[in-house]
């Protein structure tokens, strides 16, 4: 699926500079911030710079850190390509990732975004009809163009009881069990992060961040 969205800083970045971008979460923090992991990736150093100086730039963004930690064997991108990890602390209001999660959607892969174009595979329980009425939704919500380029299927025998569950930490395992429970994967949901954090006595911040964590690795079947 090929998204485009306006007053975004990532695809202000993704426009203006020849720097490829992958989104890996988008963590909140309050009604008003979110911090955003992404990699940048490219042929050139120069271009990687120019990347973070217009992140920086961005009317969206209040802060741009660079991290040293090396995710390399996480992130698909080409062995031997330049490459940076940010943390982006940014307006939550000018991205599209709470308008997909919260119909029903959650990550299959990083969001990968070149010129201008962010590139999503979702996973979802919703038959196709729901699925185009919830794309429907965003378009109108997001004043975003979407672009639906293919619908799989996946076998619908496999239970639940088939997640490997032994891949999450302790924290983890709880927290999205919980969510499961309660209905925070359902469409429309029945429980919000906020209710999941009165429950645990956390801050919602350390429910988006388990629960990413948790759908991350369960994800990555490889």
């Amino acid at each position: 699926m090929t998204v485009r969205h306006p007053e975004c800083w990532i695809i202000e970045v993704s426009s203006e500079t020849d720097a490829g971008i992958l989104g890996r979460g988008v963590y909140h923090t309050d009604d008003r911030r979110a911090n955003s992991h992404v990699t940048l990736f490219g042929d050139r150093q120069a271009a990687l710079g120019e990347a973070v100086d217009v992140a920086r730039a961005s009317g969206h963004t209040f802060s741009v850190a660079e991290m040293t930690h090396d995710h390399e064997h996480e992130v698909p991108v080409a062995p031997g390509k330049p490459r940076r990890e940010l943390l982006v602390e940014h307006d939550p209001t000018k991205q599209v990732s709470d308008a997909f999660m919260s119909r029903g959607f959650v990550y299959g892969a990083p969001v990968d975004i070149r010129n201008g174009v962010e590139h999503w595979t979702l996973l979802t329980h919703n038959d196709r009809q729901t699925i185009r009425t919830a794309l429907d939704e965003v378009r109108d919500l997001e004043a975003a163009t979407v672009e639906l380029v293919g619908i799989s299927e996946v076998d619908s025998r496999a239970g639940v009881g088939t997640l490997p569950l032994s891949r999450l930490s302790s924290g983890q395992r709880e927290m999205f069990q919980l969510a499961r429970r309660r209905g925070y994967y359902s469409h429309p949901k029945e429980a919000t992060a906020a209710d999941l954090a009165a429950e645990l006595d956390v801050t919602t911040s350390t429910v988006h961040e388990h629960l990413h964590k948790a759908e991350g690795k369960l994800l990555d079947l490889s």
